[in-house]
């Protein structure tokens, strides 16, 4: 998408990377806030019963969660 801006030439180059920074943007805040907040469900594990729990909501929701990911991450910007 960065080449795809740069080579581009219908603004100067600092209008070009202004409109990469805005598309990628929303993308970059999701990846950001997904990736913290499985980070935290893992780091929130303190105890065996935590560490159960937590296998079972994987076990139900990891590809769910993986799928829904995708889903956003591929659409189009």
């Amino acid at each position: 998408m960065l080449a795809r801006e740069v080579l581009d030439d219908d603004v100067p180059i600092e209008a070009r990377l202004m409109r990469y920074s805005m598309k990628r943007y929303p993308r970059c805040a999701f990846v950001y806030t997904f990736s913290g907040q499985w980070l935290h469900d893992e780091q929130s594990v303190r105890s065996a019963e935590d560490l159960e729990a937590a296998r079972a909501e994987l076990t139900l929701n990891a590809s769910a969660r993986i799928g829904a990911s995708d889903r956003i991450l591929d659409e189009p910007i």
